[in-house]
């Protein structure tokens, strides 16, 4: 993850369930998000495998941008009434598997969650992963695909994978997710004040 990224994340953070640590050999660094809960909390969980599994698809989503699981996981965290609520992040109305198990595990509301799916805006249209990979190819001398082969094809596949799909989307300009900027609350989203 970018640093440019960590800004736009650095948004949903609450308390220490959402850190990024710099790398110090580059521009990109780890995010690192916590479940955050109280001793004991997650010990009704019949298959804690099954639930990650259905969770992993959350970091391509966060890789690409999208800001849909890091306010859910704000908005299960933050107990602070008088917090502001960060922007709300489009597609919240249309989620995968990943985000409804993020739902379920956090055991968020329903009402809780209507409350913002209404100021969500659509789902972004994303720009066709296969059609942004042939513009960057394109663009690319022999030597300098050769050496990305190189990497991929070595011990440390999918680190240079991630990386090589992370500059590709960063040369291709993708834009951030959009959002909608709200004056609210904790207090009033959860029906407080």
């Amino acid at each position: 993850m970018s640093e440019y990224q960590w800004v736009e994340f650095r948004k949903y953070e609450v308390d220490f369930v959402l850190t990024w640590k710099k790398d110090p050999r580059g521009k990109a660094g780890a995010l690192t998000i916590l479940p955050e809960a109280d001793a004991g909390s997650f010990d009704y969980l019949p298959n804690v495998h099954s639930i990650l599994q259905q969770l992993a698809p959350i970091r391509e989503m966060l890789i690409q941008g999208d800001l849909r699981p890091l306010f859910l996981g704000w908005l299960a965290c933050c107990w602070d009434p008088e917090a502001s609520v960060p922007p709300i992040p489009a597609g919240l109305n249309e989620r995968n598997e990943a985000l409804e198990t993020m739902l379920d595990l956090y055991e968020l509301d329903d009402a809780l969650v209507d409350a913002v799916e209404s100021e969500s805006l659509p789902l972004p249209a994303r720009i066709e992963q296969e059609a942004m990979i042939d513009r960057w190819l394109a663009k690319q001398k022999k030597a300098d695909l050769q050496e990305r082969l190189r990497d991929i094809l070595s011990d440390n596949a999918s680190t240079a994978r991630n990386r090589l799909l992370r500059d590709i989307r960063a040369e291709n300009e993708q834009q951030t997710w959009p959002t909608t900027k709200v004056k609210m609350r904790v207090s009033d989203l959860r029906g407080d004040g």
